[in-house]
């Protein structure tokens, strides 16, 4: 991003040097040498695109429907967490896209919350570590989500650290959504067995 900022500012002062026909030339010359190295790099980019970084999947697409048009407005939905970078978690599966197909918020949010504020920042990382410690443990995860307020779990068909099996034999929680290997589960709540 830095060095094209750069180029496009070096071309924004030879355009104000030069007569109109020479600034035209240079931006011709340019769009031509980008799409010569973007035909010369992609080759290389395509070992990006592996089943390890594709999280979304076929089956998660229905699963995101079915959130946008049946959660309420304000559920926060616990995801598959994996540790991105030194200072941020990022979603391990389809529920990564929890927030822009399905528009509810998610636990982690968008990788982008590390650039937020400290708290938040502080929040999201205490619960993202706590779920990946509490691995299977459908009781220890019950804790970390009435902690911080969420009463929704995903599991993408990717999956993750949570397991499907572990939650529906726990008792804590009800299957809202099954299909494909895609689930979506209600967190009730310990005292009177309500829904939370």
């Amino acid at each position: 991003i830095l060095a094209g900022y750069v180029y496009g500012s070096i071309l924004e002062g030879f355009r104000r040097l030069t007569p109109r026909w020479a600034w035209r030339a240079a931006y011709g010359v340019s769009a031509l040498a980008a799409a010569a190295l973007a035909l010369l790099a992609a080759p290389r980019m395509l070992g990006l695109l592996n089943p390890n970084t594709i999280l979304l999947r076929q089956a998660d697409r229905p699963a995101l429907a079915w959130i946008d048009a049946n959660l309420p407005q304000d559920a926060v939905v616990m995801i598959n967490p994996f540790y991105w970078n030194t200072n941020a978690y990022a979603g391990q599966d389809g529920g990564y896209w929890v927030t822009p197909l399905g528009r509810r918020a998610s636990l982690p949010p968008i990788a982008t919350y590390a650039m937020g504020e400290t708290p938040l920042v502080e929040t999201v990382n205490r619960a993202s570590r706590a779920v990946l410690d509490a691995g299977e443990d459908a009781h220890k995860l019950d804790a970390i989500l009435g902690e911080q307020g969420i009463g929704y779990v995903y599991l993408g068909r990717r999956g993750g650290v949570m397991s499907a099996r572990a939650l529906r034999e726990s008792g804590l929680f009800r299957v809202l959504y099954q299909q494909d290997g895609v689930w979506l589960f209600e967190r009730l709540q310990v005292a009177g067995g309500a829904a939370h």
